[in-house]
């Protein structure tokens, strides 16, 4: 069965082959005629190969121009030559023109990723450098914080000695100018009482600066990002 196949095929082969051998001829003979007649003249005009009969009659005058097929061929080999030689020389200026735009792409996928990087590296750099700032700005931040917490916490502490010392005195002089209290008693109160007076006019009341609360973060107003870019720009 698969040799009957490959016969057949062989056949059909063959016979597209004849076919195509006998289209080749009849281009040998003149389109103006049933019967098969050799072309031997070209008309120029029409671009046409004819038959002596054709040459002389419908192409026998202006504007058709009769040439031997010979000649007619040579020159047309000569301008085959000249479109061969045109194309080879545009196929060569296309050929550079490719290779070209095809380096200068690679370049601008170079430049992109180099770019890329330069950007990465950049933003990198100003966010470690804002970190670092940032790290020694709430350093400070928290040291001056402690500082004036320190001086309100010993300034409450001092006005809280005296407060106490306020809350002894009132609670000793009531005892003493209660009706159960002897005589002992309130002169003892008296006594006691002289010194801790002593005692609390020693603790000065100082108001606390009310500027002793200021604390804030100061911008940098000399220092402005680019209003149209931050980390920098395209550019080509």
């Amino acid at each position: 069965m698969r040799d009957i196949e490959d016969w057949l095929a062989a056949g059909r082969h063959i016979i597209e082959a004849d076919k195509a051998e006998k289209r080749s001829q009849k281009t040998n003979f003149c389109p103006n005629h049933e019967e098969e007649i050799v072309v031997v003249v070209y008309c120029e005009a029409c671009e046409q190969s004819l038959c002596e009969e054709c040459s002389q009659h419908d192409h026998a005058k202006s504007p058709h121009r009769i040439v031997p097929m010979k000649d007619a061929a040579e020159r047309g080999r000569q301008q085959i030559k000249n479109v061969l030689s045109e194309c080879k020389r545009k196929l060569c200026v296309f050929s550079t023109a490719i290779e070209a735009t095809v380096q200068i792409a690679k370049d601008l996928q170079r430049r992109s990723d180099r770019a890329q990087k330069d950007l990465q590296q950049t933003a990198k750099e100003y966010t470690l450098r804002i970190q670092k700032e940032q790290s020694e700005l709430m350093a400070l931040l928290h040291k001056r914080r402690e500082v004036k917490e320190g001086e309100m916490a010993a300034h409450i502490n001092s006005l809280q000695r005296a407060v106490d010392v306020l809350r002894g005195m009132c609670s000793l002089a009531e005892t003493a100018l209660g009706d159960d209290a002897s005589a002992v008693d309130v002169l003892r109160s008296k006594v006691k009482l002289s010194g801790e007076r002593r005692v609390l006019n020693q603790v000065a009341i100082v108001n606390v600066p009310s500027d002793l609360s200021a604390l804030k973060f100061e911008r940098n107003h000399h220092f402005r990002f680019p209003p149209d870019y931050v980390l920098g720009k395209i550019s080509e």
